[in-house]
């Protein structure tokens, strides 16, 4: 065989080669974009709420709104918002800390399970 026929059939296989493929080639299934909401009990999950404040004093000011709810329902919101919740005090008792640093934690002092005041953001 000469060098012409050499190279149509070197051609001529590659082109076979590259059209074989399982059947369902050019079906691939496109990512799901569906959202699901999961429910445990009879809370809903919430995807984490787009709260980027620009300091840690407006970050305070933000959460003082809810100073005054159950500790649950401050985490939860805290949560929400992308914010961790450290409890420092509780019913007038000073709980020990790791002195960590955590960026977008709330330290907070609780009586009751009722959120009396927001000790300090980080």
């Amino acid at each position: 065989m000469n060098r012409a026929g050499a190279t149509a059939t070197l051609a001529v296989l590659l082109i076979a080669v590259t059209g074989c493929g399982d059947a369902t080639a050019g079906t691939e299934s496109q990512p799901s974009t569906t959202t699901t909401t999961a429910t445990v009990g009879e809370e809903e999950s919430v995807t984490p709420a787009t709260f980027d404040p620009a300091s840690q004093e407006e970050a305070e000011e933000f959460f003082e709104q809810f100073v005054g709810t159950s500790q649950v329902e401050f985490e939860t919101e805290a949560e929400r918002h992308g914010y961790e919740v450290r409890p420092l005090r509780v019913d007038g008792e000073e709980i020990s800390m790791v002195e960590d640093v955590r960026f977008r934690r709330l330290n907070i002092s609780v009586s009751d399970g009722i959120v009396d005041e927001i000790i300090g953001v980080f």
